[in-house]
C-alpha cells in the first residue's frame, strides 16, 4: 500500500511525506494513511498537495482510465494516442504540482 500523510486536527491535504514544507511545523509529523484510504471517508475530503506532488485522488485516476479504455474499446484511439495521452496527462498533472516535466520531478529521488 502506497502511504500517504495528512494532518488528523483539521488538514486540508494529503502528502507524499510525514514532513512535507507546505505544514508548519507545529502539526508535524504528519499522522499516516494509505492512498487507498483516500476512498473511505473522512479522507474523501483531502485534496492532493502540490509541494510534495502527491498523486490525484484515486477516482481521478480512475476516471481518467475509464476514458482511455472505453476510447480505446471503440476503436477510437491507437497504442500510439494512449501514450501520447498519458504523456500529456502526466505533464499536465506534474505541472499542476510545481515540476517542469517528468525529469524534474524523478530528480527529486536522485
Amino acid at each position: 500500500a502506497t502511504p500517504m500523510y495528512y494532518n488528523p486536527n483539521g488538514g486540508v491535504n494529503y502528502h507524499t511525506t510525514a514532513t512535507c514544507s507546505a505544514v508548519r511545523s507545529t502539526y508535524l509529523p504528519l499522522t499516516g494513511i494509505t492512498y487507498g484510504d483516500l476512498k473511505r471517508y473522512p479522507y474523501t475530503e483531502l485534496t492532493p498537495c502540490g509541494t510534495c506532488g502527491a498523486p490525484q485522488r484515486p477516482e481521478v485516476i480512475r476516471a481518467w482510465n475509464d476514458v482511455i479504455e472505453q476510447a480505446y474499446a471503440e476503436g477510437r484511439l491507437s497504442e500510439a494516442d494512449i501514450r501520447s495521452c498519458a504523456e500529456r496527462v502526466l505533464n499536465i498533472v506534474l505541472r499542476t504540482n510545481g515540476y517542469a516535466d517528468a525529469t524534474s520531478y524523478y530528480a527529486r529521488f536522485a
